[in-house]
């Protein structure tokens, strides 16, 4: 068969039929969402159907969003500010989005401030009166009631949604929001700001005019609302008076008034114009403005430190013990002692003494060897104590045990 008929070798041969080509006696299947004239005698001559885009012979995929397929090769994107469903093979298809009007197909254009425009060729829609909404609005609910009216715009979709004017002793700034004018003050019937809500003396006028209690570390006259001195606040909110600021946890009153950082070694955990208290003894805080006891720190084994320390290093060793400023100490050994705390050296027992204590304190605790008998400094037991030259220990024949 010739090209564009099918049949066998030897015929008879038919024409080829409606979306389908024919080639050497055989009939093939135009691609999915294609098509061809009666007679196609290649694959290229399926050509995509309205709706759909791809090369010709194939494949042939829907027409994506927003854009119209006419059939062939080519897509179209929808004119500005519209839209339309994948498969679409029309400009008229391209509807205007919503917030904006026009006919199917185009021009579309922004709806105008007060309107409403849901989309498509419908006609713009007026917002209720006493309300307004911004250009490009798509929905009754983007009504918004004026200043000086109120009113719940989710009940304009529903015809008897209206706008009602502000009450009186209170303002309405637009929408469905009215607010009561602050305690002891007036409006007239559709104020529009909170402006027109005049404070009571002893509270402070805040920028949307509304009447605020004086915050805890400021004080307050008239309609004014001033900080507290540096490092010092208020006991409680509602202060009217610069006398109600004292000083803060960590800070005490300086001699001409104002409030100083609590020194190293001390702290303070109240406000108020107290002075610091002072870490105990056998501790120590080197932090300025503590507000906690729990900043003085311990201090290392066998030292000792003066109330109000405020180093590391102010820890001493205890009477009996050696070592350096501030860190852990040593007992003496047995033949020494030390009577004073401080990093000092341990003092050995003297000439002719002996002493088995150890951390001694005192050189009570070397005791005299045996009549007639001697020993080294620093000895610490009884039997180093030697007869002197010219005597013996009957008992042991040497020295003592």
């Amino acid at each position: 068969c010739e090209a564009g008929w099918y049949g066998p070798d030897g015929g008879p041969c038919e024409y080829c039929r409606e979306d389908y080509w024919c080639m050497g006696g055989d009939e093939y299947a135009c691609e999915t969402r294609s098509s061809s004239d009666a007679g196609s005698n290649e694959i290229e001559d399926c050509i995509c159907n309205p709706g759909a885009v791809g090369a010709n012979g194939g494949p042939c995929k829907p027409c994506t969003e927003d854009d119209y397929c006419e059939g062939g090769t080519d897509s179209k994107e929808c004119p500005e500010f519209s839209s339309a469903s994948p498969g679409s093979s029309s400009l008229t298809d391209c509807s205007c989005n919503p917030g904006y009007k026009g006919p199917d197909g185009g021009p579309c254009t922004e709806c105008e401030s007060g309107d409403v425009c849901t989309g498509g060729d419908a006609p713009a829609q007026k917002c209720p009166q006493y309300s307004t909404s911004a250009s490009g609005s798509d929905e009754m609910s983007d009504c918004k009631c004026k200043p000086g009216y109120v009113g719940d715009s989710a009940t304009f979709d529903e015809n008897n949604g209206e706008c009602a004017m502000c009450e009186q002793d209170s303002y309405c700034t637009g929408g469905d929001e009215m607010t009561s004018c602050k305690a002891d003050s007036t409006s007239q019937v559709g104020t529009n700001s909170s402006t027109y809500c005049i404070c009571k003396a002893g509270w402070y006028a805040a920028q949307n005019g509304d009447c605020t209690l004086c915050e805890k570390g400021k004080w307050c006259h008239g309609d004014m609302e001033y900080e507290c001195p540096r490092n010092s606040t208020t006991h409680t909110t509602g202060s009217d008076d610069i006398d109600d600021c004292v000083c803060k946890a960590g800070y005490t009153v300086a001699s001409e008034g104002s409030c100083k950082k609590c020194p190293v070694g001390t702290y303070k955990d109240h406000i108020g114009g107290g002075t610091c208290d002072s870490c105990d003894t056998d501790t120590y805080s080197n932090a300025n403005g503590a507000t906690s006891s729990s900043t003085c720190q311990t201090c290392p084994s066998h030292t000792f430190s003066a109330k109000r320390s405020g180093s590391r290093t102010d820890c001493t060793c205890d009477a009996g013990y050696t070592g350096a400023d501030g860190t852990e100490c040593r007992a003496c050994d047995p033949g020494t002692y030390k009577v004073n705390t401080g990093d000092a050296g341990c003092t050995k027992c003297g000439q002719g003494t002996y002493s088995p204590t150890p951390h001694a304190t005192t050189a009570d605790t070397c005791s005299q060897c045996e009549d007639n008998a001697d020993s080294s400094p620093g000895t610490n037991k009884r039997s180093d104590c030697k007869c002197k030259r010219g005597y013996y220990n009957s008992e042991t024949g040497g020295g003592f045990r």
